[in-house]
């Protein structure tokens, strides 16, 4: 049986499962709990029914320590760890995820890790990373739809400092995995709402700077998965459609979206700042301004290159 194992006593599941419950402290010549989930998972001399269940359970329930207020030890920065759960998650593992994501706090597990990490962490965590948010919006998504939206924010702050070039596909991959069941939220009208207003009050200047960081490594594909989250944060409720019925009000506003061209971005937060629209109102003519001013800085960001924007 493994070193490891002996040393901590176990020679049974049963055995396991304590060892695994005990404080991680690594003293003494113990293994630490890292290796005591290396050396199970690679031992094959024991039974250990629900081998892999028991061990990503017992994982990720660490990793989640690492997210509460009280905790110090940086579970979440140990690379140990996401290399544990990529070596040991199956290929389809969406029914376990989905299991243990209403046992633990997905969302804001991968908010920590985003706030902390540098990009050679992300380059680890991310694979391992995109598989866990998938399932924590897929199971919270359309009850809890400004808790991923909140998410999203923590992307694009840490987006310029943990990927470079060599971590776009990781990053594109974990983003691609986050907005699948968002967007399903979306068609929820209030979800859209939430999202809608969330996206103008507190996403825009971390938008704007995850953006730019995308332009200046020329990364197309997370060019257009950012571009598609806010499209479809602006665009979700379903009044912000701008049927055919709002064609003759769209033509008299044709000044008012040159500036919102040139104004970008900040005009938009400038608009929500004034308070002159609230997504869901029924003024129509404000509604008609609305997507004419969103479509506008849409069609503005992807033909123009990135500047700064000037503050409010």
């Amino acid at each position: 049986m493994a070193h490891a194992l002996v040393a901590w006593g176990v020679t049974t599941s049963e055995a396991l499962v304590k060892a695994l419950k005990r404080p991680d402290t690594g003293l003494n010549g113990q293994p630490t709990r890292i290796d005591l989930l290396f050396e199970a998972w690679n031992d094959h001399s024991m039974y250990i029914p629900k081998k892999t269940e028991l061990l990503v359970d017992a994982a990720i329930e660490t990793l989640s320590q690492s997210a509460k207020p009280k905790t110090h030890e940086p579970y979440h920065l140990n690379p140990r760890y996401w290399k544990f759960l990529q070596e040991v998650l199956p290929h389809d593992a969406s029914d376990l995820l989905h299991i243990l994501a209403g046992k633990y706090h997905f969302l804001q597990l991968t908010s920590h890790v985003l706030s902390d990490a540098d990009a050679s962490l992300w380059a680890t965590a991310a694979p391992v990373l995109a598989r866990i948010v998938r399932a924590g919006v897929r199971r919270h998504g359309a009850t809890h739809v400004d808790a991923v939206n909140a998410c999203f924010v923590d992307v694009f702050r840490a987006l310029p400092r943990i990927c470079e070039a060599a971590q776009v596909d990781v990053t594109a991959e974990f983003l691609a995995a986050m907005l699948e069941y968002w967007r399903l939220a979306l068609e929820l009208g209030s979800n859209a709402k939430k999202t809608s207003k969330f996206f103008i009050q507190e996403s825009l200047d971390a938008f704007a700077s995850a953006w730019d960081h995308a332009e200046s490594l020329g990364a197309s594909e997370l060019r257009a998965l950012l571009m598609d989250l806010s499209e479809s944060s602006l665009f979700g409720p379903p009044t912000l459609s701008g049927g055919r019925e709002m064609q003759p009000i769209l033509d008299t506003v044709a000044s008012f979206a040159f500036a919102a061209t040139t104004a970008r971005l900040a005009l938009v937060q400038q608009i929500d700042v004034l308070a002159l629209f609230q997504p869901g109102a029924d003024d129509t003519i404000w509604i008609a301004l609305w997507v004419q001013l969103c479509t506008d800085t849409i069609a503005y960001m992807r033909t123009h290159e990135p500047t700064v924007l000037p503050p409010i």
